[in-house]
C-alpha cells in the first residue's frame, strides 16, 4: 500500500498470540462463573431433574480447561478457574445426597447444628421456594464429610423405616394365638 515496504512487528505478533490465549482462559472463566450463577436460581423442589445437566456441564468445563495451552496453566486465573470447577465437582454429590427423599427435617437441623455452619444464614428447607443458592450459601464444602455422613445416615434410616413398615404390615394381618399346654 502506498509503495511502502511491509514491516513485521514481532512484539505485536507475540502480544496478539498472548491475547488470543488469554481470551480462551477468560472466556472459559466467564462461562463457568455464569453457569455457576445460573444454577443458583434452580428451585430445590426440581433439583433432581438438573443434577445430570450440572454433572455434564462440569465434565465439559474440565475437558475445556485441560485443553487450554500449557502457558496459561501458570496464570493465577487458571488456578482460580481450576478451584471453581473442582468445587463445583465436589458439591454436586452433596446436592444429590441432600435432594434424596431420605433427607427429613431432622437431617437439615443436624446440618445446621454443625459447628462450621453459618447460623446467620439458616437453610429454609421448609420453604417451597427454596433455591440451590440457599443450599450453596451454607458453604457445604467446609463440612463435606459431615454432610456426607448425615446423608448416608438418612439413607440407612429410610431403609430401616421401610423394613419396619414391612414387618408391621406383615404382623398386622396375623393373629397370634396363645395356647396353654397342660
Amino acid at each position: 500500500m502506498f509503495g511502502l515496504p511491509h514491516t513485521n512487528y514481532p512484539e505485536l505478533v507475540k502480544v496478539k498470540e498472548e491475547i488470543t490465549r488469554l481470551d480462551k482462559l477468560y472466556g472459559l472463566y466467564t462461562k463457568v462463573n455464569q453457569q455457576n450463577d445460573s444454577w443458583k436460581d434452580f428451585q430445590w423442589s426440581s433439583i433432581n431433574d438438573q443434577i445430570q445437566q450440572m454433572t455434564d456441564s462440569v465434565e465439559a468445563f474440565q475437558r475445556d480447561m485441560q485443553r487450554l495451552p500449557g502457558a496459561l496453566k501458570e496464570k493465577q486465573a487458571f488456578n482460580d478457574l481450576k478451584g471453581t470447577i473442582n468445587d463445583m465437582n465436589e458439591i454436586i454429590p452433596l446436592i444429590q445426597g441432600l435432594s434424596k427423599n431420605s433427607i427429613k427435617e431432622r437431617h437439615w437441623l443436624e446440618i445446621m447444628d454443625l459447628p462450621q455452619f453459618n447460623k446467620e444464614k439458616p437453610i429454609p428447607y421448609q420453604d417451597e421456594n427454596m433455591t440451590l443458592k440457599n443450599v450453596m450459601d451454607a458453604n457445604l464444602l467446609q463440612m463435606k464429610d459431615d454432610v456426607e455422613d448425615i446423608c448416608d445416615q438418612a439413607d440407612k434410616q429410610l431403609k430401616l423405616e421401610k423394613t419396619l413398615m414391612e414387618i408391621i404390615g406383615t404382623w398386622d394381618d396375623r393373629t397370634l394365638k396363645i395356647v396353654t399346654c397342660a
